[in-house]
């Protein structure tokens, strides 16, 4: 059976692209659109009755069957799971005697499959083969449908116990399964290895006299993290010195404890990869990356030095001034960040009012071709600027780091403009009625600018008295860049139709000034104000750029009582956007500079930004699906970025100055239309 990595892969494009392309996301450019589904043809790739009830949601019920001591461990699945438009009920079982009882129950509600999780029932229930009851996260089972990769798990250990020359292995797991465990397969392959099981954290007490014997030579091996601090607070409590190495193979952890070994396992991954065998009826592993152990940093002992850095106000800030506080301890340079608003750092640098005591400037990336030179050292033979660039997405454009043809800077909070949507507003019943009855249309989100100024209307109180919203949308005419932004993506979408005609300018100006009309009528907004109007339910719908989205996708917002969505933007060619990183042409400390930002790239320090509202474009960042779900932009981001741009497109080159003169034109002719 051809399955999404299939078309992936002969396609060339990522597994999120194809599954956007088959589930009718509309997150991808025409031409990869067409490219997946020609490939898909090609293959013979066909969704069968399981892959359509999984897009479409019929009200068949799913079960997922779990042993109850496992709910913490699978948290990360379930939370991926439940993301899909599945009818689901999760079962917990206590006891192997009541499985045969649960599975009967559950077959007599005629469910369209039943997922075991964690353990095999073939040894308490006969399944006949028409019975769809499939086994996830077991190994060497005929049944199998999902599992990790367990000879690369395997591969791993040896390594560990070749490079750190172990003499014994303990293999500690929580859970009631033991014969098709991935513990139990590893240690009957691996010569001195033992594996015990255990019911509850509690119950390593009991292990105490066997434990205490292990030494440094030795290597206790979890699949809980809850198991791993049980663990440690037990070699605390007994005051043990002496300790063995201690792995975890599981979820990762926001924090990794120093000294310790991880073998991720990534449960999100392993939830789609569920869904996809459930929909092609095969089965299949998914990838394991190579161990790691987190060394001890030295603290740093001594009087800290300063590095200075000059950036603008954004939800960035926040990020790096919690995050650089670890930094100091572990390097003694203290990062001190001086935030200006982007108008008067957009006057420092055009005036040329820049103290030399910066070391590190973070500019707008549309600022690069004008004063890029000017501010920035070189960069392009430094050791660690190699080490940075490989860390960073391939997606990412070479707008954010290159002036002709050298590397003056890193992409630092990059973003791209999409469309922030209430998703509540476009499932409400009652607006879909009224939208259809006024325009004979669905209301759905919009694809064209024409579609998203004909709903922005709708949404708008003093057109259509049902608007639960005072105006459909927002423009940023506070600035003449940020209006040069909002009208670009128009006028990309009119020549594009009509095969590059500048002939179309004067209509989509009379369009774009008439969009005005159905917005709060300010010239005072900029983007964080359109997420407060999102947030505070004036406006239905919102074309902004996702580094400002972070409030209303995070989580803080718990008082939130709306729910959004995002979308490609209508038109589907956003402008791309948010800034750089550069060291100063002043500063005397590149190495420390580069070292910093060496250390933002890092895997755990980019993932931890970009889960406190900050965003950096690392490899690691961008396939994680814990982030994805944290940030629905995410997921589609790779796909925008390579439809988007800012200084060019097609033929046509742009620059800062071009956008200055164009967003003011714009700015004074919607002044002088409505005054």
């Amino acid at each position: 059976m051809v399955t999404i990595k299939d078309i992936a892969r002969v396609s060339g494009v990522s597994h999120g692209t194809v599954s956007n392309v088959l589930n009718k996301k509309g997150n991808v450019s025409a031409a990869k659109i067409k490219l997946v589904e020609e490939t898909a043809k090609k293959l013979g790739y066909n969704m069968n009755s399981q892959a359509q009830f999984l897009r479409k949601g019929a009200s068949s019920k799913c079960f997922f069957l779990l042993f109850n001591n496992a709910r913490k461990k699978y948290a990360e699945y379930f939370a991926e799971i439940d993301q899909l438009s599945l009818d689901v009920e999760y079962v917990y079982l206590h006891k192997f005697s009541e499985i045969k009882n649960k599975i009967s129950a559950i077959l007599s509600e005629n469910p369209q499959f039943i997922v075991c999780l964690g353990f095999s029932p073939k040894r308490f229930v006969d399944i006949e083969d028409n019975i769809p009851i499939f086994e996830v996260d077991t190994y060497q089972s005929n049944k199998t449908l999902s599992s990790f990769d367990s000879d690369k798990i395997f591969e791993i250990v040896l390594e560990l116990v070749r490079t750190e020359k172990l003499s014994n292995l303990y293999f500690i797991s929580l859970t009631n399964e033991k014969e098709h465990s991935l513990f139990e397969y590893l240690t009957q392959k691996i010569k001195n290895s033992t594996h015990i099981q255990v019911q509850e954290r509690l119950q390593l007490l009991s292990l105490y006299p066997t434990l205490k014997n292990f030494a440094k030579y030795d290597c206790i091996f979890v699949d809980d993290e809850d198991l791993m601090h049980t663990l440690l607070d037990l070699f605390d409590w007994f005051t043990i010195i002496d300790r063995p190495k201690i792995c975890l193979i599981g979820s990762r952890v926001w924090f990794e404890k120093r000294n310790l070994f991880y073998i991720h396992l990534d449960y999100r991954i392993l939830a789609l990869n569920t869904a996809e065998n459930l929909e092609s009826g095969n089965s299949s592993i998914v990838p394991v990356k190579d161990g790691k152990q987190i060394l001890t940093n030295q603290l740093f002992d001594g009087e800290c030095d300063d590095i200075y850095l000059l950036t603008v106000h954004s939800p960035m800030n926040k990020a790096l001034e919690i995050l650089s506080e670890k930094y100091k301890q572990i390097s003694g340079k203290n990062i001190k960040i001086i935030e200006k608003r982007y108008d008067e750092l957009l006057e420092m640098i055009e005036s040329g009012d820049v103290s030399s005591s910066f070391d590190m400037i973070r500019m707008d990336m549309a600022w690069l071709p004008t004063f890029g030179k000017k501010y920035f050292q070189e960069i392009t033979s430094f050791r660690q600027t190699k080490s940075i660039n490989q860390n960073i997405s391939k997606s990412v454009s070479r707008e954010y780091m290159y002036i002709d043809q050298k590397q003056y800077t890193f992409p630092l909070d990059v973003s791209s403009q999409i469309l922030v949507y209430r998703k509540d507003l476009f499932e409400d019943s009652f607006l879909q009625r009224r939208y259809f009855e006024k325009t004979k249309r669905k209301l759905t989100v919009p694809k064209s600018y024409q579609e998203f100024d004909e709903l922005s209307e709708f949404f708008t109180l003093t057109e259509n008295p049902f608007s639960p919203t005072l105006y459909g949308h927002s423009l940023a005419l506070s600035s003449s860049v940020r209006a040069a932004c909002e009208f670009i993506p128009r006028f990309r979408e009119r020549l594009a139709q009509s095969r590059m005609n500048l002939a179309v300018l004067p209509q989509v100006l009379t369009e774009y000034e008439k969009s005005y009309q159905f917005t709060e009528k300010s010239f005072n907004s900029s983007w964080n104000d359109f997420v407060t109007n999102l947030n505070s339910g004036k406006t239905s719908m919102e074309i902004i750029f996702s580094n400002y989205t972070s409030p209303l996708f995070d989580g803080l917002n718990v008082s939130a009582q709306f729910e959004f969505a995002t979308a490609t933007i209508p038109g589907n060619t956003p402008v791309i956007g948010g800034g750089s990183i550069g060291i100063s042409k002043y500063s005397n400390r590149v190495e420390e500079c580069l070292n910093f930002i060496n250390w933002l790239y890092s895997e755990e320090i980019s993932i931890l930004l970009t889960s406190l509202g900050g965003f950096l474009p690392s490899k690691y960042v961008m396939q994680n699906r814990m982030l994805q779900f944290q940030y629905p932009w995410l997921s589609s981001l790779e796909d925008t970025f390579s439809i988007g741009s800012r200084t060019k497109w097609y033929g046509f080159n742009t620059d800062f100055r071009f956008e200055q003169m164009l967003g003011q034109e714009l700015i004074e002719s919607v002044k002088h239309r409505y005054g």
